[in-house]
């Protein structure tokens, strides 16, 4: 209970080696130096500072500890430190702590060096709060359940463990600015309803922040965590969140290495900026993990970098993501289904030489790998697929996605290691003579040959809805060749499964009208020469050619009749077309001709099929 009169707090701190608890004191004002305050610990409880309240150049010694006070006054500490590392009753292993105390003017904390931890649980500000020059060797800075009507500043801060606010309203700007601490977290239902500044602060682990929200603007301009990265989960983002690089050209060393986004609204959107121009001089990104669900939603972009890692997983419902300009090592996405907005432009791989985990001497490829996912509408813009080492697909769905001057993969990169290693199984379970064996292995590297002719066969359909006749017949012609090579390694092999492929050989796969008007004259002289020779007056057709002499005849029977040749190049012809005296003629040559209308018609649709890339 408070006392009417003021208690002199000043004569006990001026008292050398006492440990002070007091309870129920209203006290005046308290101006302090080091050669004023002897007290080794200090435990007000439910007490009224009616007056400011002043420390310089003190050594707290165990430390401070106010409970239930009331600070109707501004607080300045000035160049403090607690030199005493042990724990006191009341006081345990923090060196500052304010609990359930309420401040009416501003607080403000200017070089403190303490051994161990900073902490204010259920406080009250109604001004201004700075924190600036805490230096710890043991601890960090906490804050749970309090609420900042103004705003709160930490600045110049060097701790050995984390800066946590819990729980915690801040209704103006919160200030993180060229500190240094272990993690950052932001977690456990707080609310910042003004901006979020995190200015030139290193991290040796991570950034968390969760289950919060951020009714202003979140900013973090050269930030470097050592171990891990940026943890954004459960969290609620109004006015957006900038990570910039643009204006770190003379120190790139400063980076965020990682991001992980997890069940966050982003309502304006978050951006990770880097620096644009050329791919060698990108902030490097260790990793991005995007898991997707119904909880994450807005907008999410990533410009300019180059990332070794981005892993993306989940059900993405009405997220906006978008990849711009980056240079990229692997690219995994897993157990995913689209039906929002996924954008790749850009995209190539990393010309850096990255080095494998497990063994620094080896260097690891670039590849991207999709597996059991459903790309759904996403989006590829100047995308460069080509220059990745590998490409692995399994389980994919792409006949949503939509392209734009793309350099698609050669499918060599589809096959990798793995087809080649099947097909030496095969060839060495055939050597053994294990009939089950080799049709296990048959049915093995048969499934994957259709697995890459699946691709292409979506990627085809993708072209096609798109108009893209030249890069559907591009795909069509994978396709079928993929068709081909599991035709030819499964057995049995169906007639039809061959007609398929001759057909589809033809022209190249709708790839080369040449070749199918190269065919088309073969078979046109095939069929022209049975025609010449059953139609000559210069050949007895009962018997075969048996001498030399019978050679002009035949050279006769060609040249006169070629005639013949050019209409029967032409399959809607009338057969009294080839000669007025066709009724004398061997009806045999009906038979030829029905052949040759036939075979000429189908190469000249093959031509028309080949030709239609160019029409649109």
């Amino acid at each position: 209970m408070l006392t009417n009169e003021n208690y002199d707090l000043a004569a006990d701190l001026a008292t050398e080696n006492k440990e002070i608890r007091l309870s129920g004191k209203t006290i005046g004002a308290i101006h302090l130096n080091s050669n004023h305050y002897k007290a080794t610990s200090l435990y007000l409880q439910d007490s009224h500072f009616i007056k400011p309240f002043y420390l310089k150049n003190v050594d707290l010694k165990k430390g401070m500890f106010f409970e239930g006070c009331t600070f109707q006054y501004e607080i300045a500490l000035e160049n403090l430190t607690s030199s005493a590392t042990e724990s006191s009753p009341g006081i345990e292993t923090k060196n500052i702590h304010f609990k359930n105390c309420t401040f009416e003017d501003s607080f403000i904390v200017k070089k403190f060096e303490v051994s161990h931890n900073i902490e204010f649980d259920h406080c009250q500000f109604n001004a201004i709060a700075a924190l600036e020059g805490i230096v710890s060797e043991n601890g960090g800075l906490q804050i749970s359940s309090s609420n900042y009507s103004a705003g709160l500043y930490i600045e110049n801060c060097i701790l050995k463990n984390d800066i946590k606010v819990h729980k915690s309203t801040v209704f103006e700007i919160i200030a993180i600015r060229s500190c240094k601490m272990r993690s950052l977290d932001l977690n456990k239902k707080n609310t910042f309803s003004g901006g979020c500044q995190i200015y030139h602060c290193d991290f040796e682990e991570h950034i968390m922040l969760q289950d919060s929200i951020f009714q202003g603007m979140v900013n973090l301009v050269r930030c470097k965590t050592v171990s891990q990265g940026l943890y954004l989960f459960s969290s609620n983002f109004e006015k957006g969140i900038w990570v910039d690089y643009r204006k770190r050209e003379s120190d790139r060393s400063k980076l965020i290495t990682e991001y992980h986004i997890q069940g966050c609204k982003f309502a304006s959107g978050f951006f990770a900026m880097g620096s644009p121009g050329d791919y060698t001089e990108r902030s490097i990104i260790d990793r991005i993990s995007l898991h997707l669900s119904a909880n994450l939603s807005g907008n999410i972009n990533f410009n300019d970098l180059d990332v070794n890692t981005i892993d993306i997983q989940g059900f993405n419902n009405g997220t906006n993501i978008s990849f711009n300009n980056l240079a990229i090592g692997e690219l995994i996405i897993r157990d995913t289904i689209n039906q929002g907005g996924l954008i790749f432009s850009g995209l190539r791989a990393t010309k850096r030489q990255r080095s494998d985990q497990n063994d620094p001497l080896l260097l690891r490829s670039n590849y991207i790998q999709i597996a059991n996912s459903n790309l759904g509408k996403a989006l590829f813009f100047q995308a460069d697929l080509s220059s990745f080492d590998m490409i692995r697909m399994h389980n994919v769905l792409l006949t949503e996605i939509s392209s734009s001057s793309v350099v698609w993969f050669h499918p060599h990169t589809l096959e990798t290691e793995h087809i080649a290693e099947l097909k030496n199984q095969l060839r060495t379970t055939k050597r053994k003579g294990d009939i089950a064996e080799v049709s296990k292995a048959r049915q093995i590297l048969f499934q994957k040959l259709a697995e890459i002719r699946e691709i292409y066969r979506q990627l085809k359909f993708s072209a096609q809805k798109q108009g893209d006749v030249p890069l559907s017949l591009e795909f069509q012609r994978h396709e079928m060749h993929y068709y081909k090579k599991s035709v030819a390694v499964n057995r049995p092999i169906k007639w039809s499964e061959y007609l398929i492929l001759i057909s589809s050989m033809s022209n190249d796969f709708g790839q080369s009208w040449l070749r199918a008007l190269l065919g088309l004259f073969i078979f046109s002289i095939i069929s022209f020469l049975p025609v010449a020779f059953f139609s000559t007056k210069y050949l007895d057709y009962n018997h075969f050619l048996n001498s030399i002499d019978d050679i002009p005849a035949n050279i006769h029977a060609i040249r006169d009749n070629l005639k013949m040749w050019a209409i029967l190049v032409n399959p809607a012809h009338r057969t009294k077309d080839l000669s007025e005296n066709i009724d004398k003629f061997p009806s045999v040559l009906y038979l030829f001709d029905l052949f040759s209308r036939i075979g000429i018609s189908y190469f000249l649709f093959q031509m028309i099929s080949a030709f239609r890339k160019f029409s649109k």
